[in-house]
C-alpha cells in the first residue's frame, strides 16, 4: 500500500475566546483574543481512503501557545492511475 505524503506551512490570525472562572463555576471573565500563528503541517493519504494529518505551530498574541493538532479521516478509496 503506497501513501502520498505533502507538507505544508500555514500562517494567519487565530480568533478564540476565553473564559476565566472563578472557585464556584461562576465566569470571572470571558473575552475574545486574536493571535498571529505560524506552522507546519503535514497530509498524508493511503490507497484505501486513510488521510492522517498532523500540524504543530506557534501563536503569539497576548500571550504565546505552542500547539499540536492530529486527524484521522476515512474516505473511499482512491482510483488507482491507469
Amino acid at each position: 500500500m503506497r501513501a502520498n505524503v505533502s507538507r505544508y506551512w500555514l500562517g494567519g490570525l487565530q480568533y478564540f475566546k476565553t473564559t476565566k472562572l472563578d472557585g464556584q463555576g461562576g465566569v470571572v471573565n470571558h473575552r475574545p483574543h486574536t493571535a498571529l500563528s505560524i506552522g507546519h503541517g503535514w497530509s498524508q493519504v493511503w490507497a484505501n481512503g486513510t488521510r492522517v494529518v498532523s500540524e504543530i505551530g506557534f501563536s503569539g498574541g497576548d500571550g504565546f501557545m505552542l500547539y499540536t493538532t492530529v486527524g484521522v479521516q476515512w474516505g473511499p478509496p482512491r482510483k488507482r492511475a491507469s
